[in-house]
């Protein structure tokens, strides 16, 4: 099966320029907001939880299939370097999904410390 290594890793990162790029914005200074509708905020996160698990899983797809069949055509194909770089840049994508997954909870966390 011959697989079309660029194509998969401009579908990652289609994937993820998407995902911070259309995701609903989180508020950076949310203690300071005077007017905060606390269900609201609720459902913005509960919303952008799913589209990250979505894009980390569709990116954890997409590794799989670059460190499966894929590691053969690279080595037969590039250079080893080439096969670091979309390695990289994967694994820094899925990184940057963990530390947004990591915004997102300790958001939660404050979001739960406020009275209703």
């Amino acid at each position: 099966m011959n697989i079309d290594v660029k194509k998969i890793l401009d579908q990652a990162k289609d994937s993820y320029d998407r995902y911070f790029k259309d995701a609903p914005k989180l508020p950076e200074n949310h203690g300071q907001d005077v007017v905060f509708d606390k269900e609201k905020m609720k459902e913005i996160i509960n919303k952008k939880v799913n589209q990250l698990e979505g894009h980390v899983n569709n990116l954890n797809t997409l590794k799989k299939e670059l460190e499966g069949e894929s590691a053969t055509v690279l080595n037969n194909t590039f250079p080893k370097d080439k096969e670091e770089y979309t390695k990289t840049t994967v694994n820094q994508m899925l990184k940057d999904y963990e530390e947004e997954r990591k915004r997102i909870d300790d958001l939660e966390k404050k979001l739960d410390e406020i009275k209703k």
